[in-house]
């Protein structure tokens, strides 16, 4: 069976120094020796929603039938690095509605999610030229920069409605190898800026390399 890998760039921190994994596609029916399959996670928690809010509201839509529309119910979508939004439980909310975990999305009182961490986005990439035999990427860090989530409240009916944006400091992933297999989290990083300011929530990113 065929397959294609990606490999994004990244900057590679070890003991000898930086190496810069330059991008590249590798097209190849075999796994190639001397180099890595990454998978990257990214999840977000304490998903809290002070408002206001105004991104449904009744009144504001005309009816979309077939479709019934929840109003101000609505399932929120993440824009991130780690990939588009889609209409999924990217951004759990509170309320069960047509499949998804919903948010009040007109609103101006304190609201929160307590309903832990779920992944939201997944990748695969390659890495070239860095062995994982004998844990060859053990200790081997990951720096992540400009990393956001842009949350809007999808719609059916018209264009998705903007909620905030929220930008995260920079961070590492130091990864941690047995035998072949290697792992590495960021811990929960809390964000640097919301705009505009009505939530705030956490991101985690972890990574497998074997």
């Amino acid at each position: 069976m065929r397959f294609t890998r990606v490999l994004f760039l990244l900057a590679v921190s070890s003991a000898i120094g930086w190496v810069w994994l330059a991008p590249t596609q590798v097209e190849s029916s075999e796994p190639i020796p001397g180099t890595c399959t990454l998978d990257r996670s990214w999840r977000n928690d304490n998903r809290v929603v002070f408002g206001p809010v105004y991104a449904e509201c009744p009144g504001d839509y005309a009816s979309c039938f077939p479709i019934e529309h929840t109003v101000p119910w609505g399932n929120w979508g993440v824009d991130s690095n780690a990939g588009n939004k889609n209409d999924s439980n990217q951004f759990w909310g509170y309320e069960y509605i047509d499949g998804n975990y919903q948010w009040d999305s007109c609103t101006s009182s304190y609201q929160a999610s307590n309903r832990g961490a779920q992944q939201y986005a997944f990748s695969r990439g390659m890495v070239a030229d860095v062995p994982c035999e004998n844990a060859g990427l053990n200790g081997v860090t990951f720096t992540y920069t400009g990393q956001y989530m842009d949350i809007d409240e999808l719609d059916f009916c018209d264009e998705d409605e903007h909620v905030a944006t929220a930008y995260y400091p920079g961070f590492n992933v130091v990864l941690g190898c047995s035998g072949a297999t290697c792992y590495g989290e960021s811990g929960w990083i809390s964000p640097s800026s919301v705009s505009p300011n009505v939530l705030t929530a956490n991101i985690k990113v972890m990574m497998w390399a074997f």
